[in-house]
């Protein structure tokens, strides 16, 4: 997880991920860039899970401070799962992404697992997922052998970083596994680093379609390769 500033929505990413199937099983990797003591509290305080919390001696930038906790994150694990402080899980992102892990481990066309998708889709394809080009940076969960091949492509700048991630994985035209039914919500309506107005966010960042919609029974997902 990478937090700096923004209390209110770190408690809803948090109070969904205590919701999350199978979270007590996880270990949780906060990354907190220093200048809000209540961001600091609210990750120690997490108790459904075993946390350790990383508090930055200084400012280094949503680049820098998502390097360095996906870097961590793959000392302790082959597969990690990414959260940013304005991406709220589904109460079954967790299963989701564990099942991506286990179907396209070995699959060396795929880099990443989105949990995110804007698009509607039918009640008969909610647990349906496909594949698609190039990278979303919203909830994602990725492989320590595509770490090693990303880590040294990495572009620390907080305005490029995600832009040069998208643009490597465009270039060697890998792609992105993602639900048809999003399994996250993007709530950064404010005090986004690319979010110029909540007007905007909700045109461009928030899904009316997701999974936090619906309650949804045990299901098993699939990959459909084009979705009709």
């Amino acid at each position: 997880m990478v937090l700096w500033n923004r209390p209110d929505y770190t408690r809803a990413v948090l109070n969904a991920l205590r919701k999350c199937d199978g979270v007590e099983d996880y270990l949780l990797l906060p990354h907190i860039e220093p200048g809000n003591d209540e961001v600091l509290s609210l990750a120690r305080s997490i108790g459904f899970a075993e946390a350790r919390v990383t508090l930055n001696s200084r400012r280094l930038g949503i680049g820098e401070n998502t390097y360095l906790a996906w870097q961590e994150g793959f000392t302790k694990a082959d597969f990690i799962i990414h959260i940013e402080d304005d991406t709220v899980p589904s109460r079954d992102c967790l299963r989701y992404m564990e099942h991506c892990r286990r179907a396209y481990r070995e699959d060396q066309e795929v880099f990443s697992v989105s949990s995110y998708n804007r698009l509607p889709c039918r009640s008969n394809q909610r647990f349906h997922i496909s594949r698609r080009p190039p990278y979303t940076c919203w909830l994602i969960g990725t492989w320590k052998d595509r770490w090693e091949w990303i880590r040294n492509r990495w572009n620390p700048d907080p305005e490029r970083y995600a832009t040069n991630l998208t643009n490597q994985v465009r270039h060697y035209q890998l792609d992105e596994i993602y639900p048809l039914l999003s399994r996250s919500q993007n709530i950064g309506a404010e005090r986004g680093v690319h979010v110029p107005s909540a007007e905007w966010h909700r045109a461009n960042q928030h899904t009316e379609h997701w999974a936090g919609n619906y309650i949804l029974g045990p299901g098993k997902f699939r990959e459909v390769r084009r979705p009709v």
